[in-house]
């Protein structure tokens, strides 16, 4: 099966831009950018394929349909399952990726992050895990959809 990265560019720009603005370590653009496109030589090297159409399916496999939303009623707060736009849905596979990479915040170095790029293109990881984990919370707290009209 052939992945068009052309089919959905502006998805791709957006999270390429706003996985480089996630990355900033205190206000060095520069750095993030450096590290994203140095992860992207890494890419190339676990594979054979284009880095970007590694990249973009692994974007594609965490894009969740739903999210959770606080909701407070009487002196409980309740997450209930909501489905969400796209842009929602980009920024949710971006904190995936960013939240899955074992080293801390301050250590975010370019092969943990390639690692965890290439699991999630290939359907497997942390990445994807949270992705489940998500999606299994949102089964359970179902029943409180009905505090959606509380909102």
């Amino acid at each position: 099966m052939k992945l068009k990265v052309t089919t959905d560019i502006n998805s791709l720009f957006f999270f390429k831009k706003y996985f480089i603005n996630s990355t900033i370590k205190q206000g060095r653009k520069l750095y993030s950018e450096n590290m994203i496109h140095d992860m992207l030589g890494l890419l190339k090297k676990f594979s054979k394929k284009e880095p970007l159409a590694i990249l973009f399916k692994a974007f594609l496999n965490l894009l969740p349909l739903i999210v959770l939303i606080p909701i407070k009623v009487g002196s409980s707060t309740y997450n209930v399952p909501v489905s969400v736009g796209l842009y929602k849905k980009r920024l949710t596979a971006v904190r995936f990726i960013i939240k899955s990479i074992k080293a801390p915040k301050s250590n975010l170095n370019v092969y943990a992050l390639a690692e965890v790029v290439y699991g999630a293109s290939q359907g497997e990881g942390d990445a994807i895990e949270k992705k489940k984990m998500l999606y299994e919370q949102g089964i359970d707290n179902a029943p409180y959809m009905r505090f959606l009209s509380r909102r």
